[in-house]
């Protein structure tokens, strides 16, 4: 998180002072995911520059200072100087800056086609609230969970699948949205009895959360059959075997108050010194869903910024409203209760180089007390791309200690795990 903000702070220190408005934050971003793509292009060179006296001014060498900047980031120091100014120009020289260039002008041009509400981004909006009335007066349902997914190959992982399906047997209406499925899969969510919201691929999950509930809020008559609603998706994966998900989300629905407006979530964090539940799964109770503060949130909720900003004001931001309006928030692995009562989280957040209560993300940097208190999910990102802090880099590879968290790793894990490898690494 800090290094992503540190590159962040240099790409706006790039941009020429005569850029302004939109223009300044468009350059911002198109610097940023050029550096970005610089520092994952070549990890070696960093750690070298990061760990040798290379790091001295060079004057003159744009390029090397370019990289030193990078570097930097990367161990938690930016070294800015005003002459540095000029690696603006020298970012722009760079491969990393014209394909990133290309991608952005094709996403602008995408979304110039795209029709600017939830029902220009969600496929068959009908269609989808009259599946949803049909199942909910059929079945007598009253709690529905929505999980947003994507993969470049159109892939549900098979223990996500189980772990919805379990759900779906205990009485939940389970409702996937992704922008691409593969035609197997698509049957797949079909025969679980799953309905399916195909959906432009704009705004990431928290994109995915808004359409969704804008979509439910024009048949009040729906939302006043619910009870709770769960807003997830697949950011993260599940391990500890296909009824673990269940059984939490089953125990949270229990600790729900239904006399106040509630949202709940598995973990919680001060980061960016504002509290918020995390949004990788919440659960918001009928008083919650109901009310007019909820509704003109998502309203008003703006997809359009970058990933920071969909986190400052989708994320946080509903946290704050939720607050801010006489609202209870609580974390099912809070961050109080996981430092106080469980053990070894310490060592772990000291092996990341985590000392400050604002750095800390438990899903990153605790995973392993978090599995131990019976979380049901892990972050993708600790097991693909495990995140450092400087030279405190984490030790070890997290995937080779995951097996001794679990009873027993499941082959549906196994082939999961090689299917995301593919899938996140696949650069065609």
């Amino acid at each position: 998180m800090r290094t992503a903000l540190n590159l962040r702070h240099l790409a706006y220190f790039l941009q020429s002072e005569s850029t302004e408005g939109s223009g300044r934050r468009s350059q911002a971003l198109l610097a940023f995911q050029s550096l970005r793509r610089l520092r994952d292009s070549r990890p070696t060179l960093i750690r070298i520059l990061r760990w040798t006296n290379v790091l001295g001014r060079h004057r003159g060498r744009a390029k090397l200072a370019l990289w030193r900047q990078i570097a930097c980031a990367d161990s938690l120091e930016l070294d800015f100087n005003e002459q540095d100014i000029e690696l603006g120009e020298e970012l722009k020289k760079t491969a990393a800056w014209k394909e990133c260039h290309r991608r952005l002008e094709e996403r602008n041009q995408c979304r110039i086609k795209v029709i600017w509400n939830h029902r220009g981004r969600i496929h068959r909006p009908d269609q989808l609230l009259t599946s949803l009335k049909k199942c909910i007066e059929k079945d007598h349902l009253s709690h529905l969970i929505f999980w947003h997914h994507h993969d470049k190959r159109g892939l549900v992982p098979k223990t996500w699948l189980q772990s919805l399906q379990a759900l779906r047997r205990e009485g939940w209406l389970v409702v996937v949205s992704s922008s691409h499925l593969s035609e197997n899969t698509f049957q797949e969510l079909e025969k679980s009895q799953f309905l399916i919201s195909l959906r432009e691929n704009l705004g990431l999950c928290l994109g995915a959360y808004r359409d969704f509930c804008c979509l439910l809020q024009e048949r009040p008559s729906l939302l006043s059959q619910l009870d709770s609603l769960v807003l997830a998706n697949d950011s993260t994966l599940p391990v500890q075997g296909e009824q673990s998900l269940a059984r939490c989300l089953k125990e949270m629905r229990n600790e729900l108050k239904q006399e106040m407006p509630q949202l709940g979530g598995l973990t919680d964090s001060i980061e960016r010194e504002r509290y918020h539940l995390q949004s990788y799964l919440l659960m918001a109770n009928a008083p919650l869903f109901g009310s007019r503060f909820w509704k003109t949130f998502w309203q008003q909720f703006d997809i359009n910024g970058d990933k920071d900003a969909l986190i400052d004001q989708g994320e946080i931001g509903l946290s704050q409203t939720v607050i801010a309006n006489g609202g209870d928030t609580w974390a099912r692995h809070s961050l109080i209760n996981t430092l106080t009562q469980t053990n070894g989280s310490g060592e772990e957040l000291s092996a990341c180089n985590v000392r400050q209560l604002s750095d800390v993300n438990l899903t990153l940097f605790a995973w392993q007390s978090l599995l131990r208190d019976g979380c049901p999910l892990i972050k993708k990102q600790v097991l693909f791309n495990p995140p450092s802090r400087g030279d405190s880099a984490i030790k070890t590879i997290p995937l080779t200690e995951l097996q001794c968290h679990l009873q027993k790793l499941e082959p549906e894990l196994l082939n999961d795990l090689e299917d995301l490898l593919r899938s996140r690494f696949l650069r065609a």
